[in-house]
């Protein structure tokens, strides 16, 4: 299986073809906190938990098991599992008490990998257990990050997460339409992206 590769930039470069496509902030505190939400096998996600999990005191909020379980092994990283029903299919946890659990924090930056992006369609992903889950996660964050496969671009999948405006950025491969990048920079949706973004290994 294609497993995407990162590496980190901050957050307000632009990453050129032949850097990085991962957005990190400095903590201005003792902790960093992200949240990393999925809704299919995490693919790029897996990639970015393991680079963000090189941040000092990092606190990752996520309702997915297989992040929380990728970043086990980094001593440094606190991660947080809000619980809830866990969903066999995604490996995520849904439900009220996911809602719930997800209520009691606020964080900085939400992580979230889509399934479908379509110019008029917006975002969407295919297993509608995860869809109130990703719209609270959006709810409790300052920005909002989509993360797309190239293969996302111009497909509708079957539960409709919002239009285009909700992402604060896009991180992505340069190799989407032009007419995407185009509505990006005419709505002023920063995008992130990289020729080594989604290289196999």
């Amino acid at each position: 299986m294609a497993i995407p590769t990162f590496s980190v930039s901050p957050v307000g470069s632009v990453v050129s073809p032949s850097s990085a496509a991962v957005v990190i902030v400095s903590p201005s505190s003792a902790a960093l906190v992200v949240v990393v939400v999925v809704s299919e096998p995490p693919q790029a996600l897996s990639a970015i938990a393991r680079k963000l999990s090189r941040k000092k005191n990092l606190v990752v909020l996520t309702t997915d098991i297989r992040i929380a379980e990728e970043l086990t092994s980094h001593p440094s990283a606190r991660i947080i599992l809000p619980g809830g029903d866990l969903d066999p299919i995604t490996h995520s946890m849904f439900g009220p008490p996911a809602i719930g659990g997800l209520d009691q924090y606020y964080v900085s930056k939400a992580f979230i990998e889509i399934d479908g992006m379509h110019l008029k369609r917006g975002f969407t992903i295919k297993h509608p257990s995860q869809l109130d889950v990703i719209k609270k996660m959006m709810e409790i964050s300052t920005q909002q990050y989509f993360v797309a496969l190239p293969s996302a671009f111009n497909q509708i999948s079957f539960s409709h997460l919002g239009n285009l405006d909700l992402a604060t950025a896009v991180i992505t491969h340069p190799s989407i339409p032009s007419d995407y990048k185009k509505l990006m920079f005419e709505r002023n949706i920063t995008l992130y992206a990289s020729f080594t973004a989604y290289k196999q290994i």
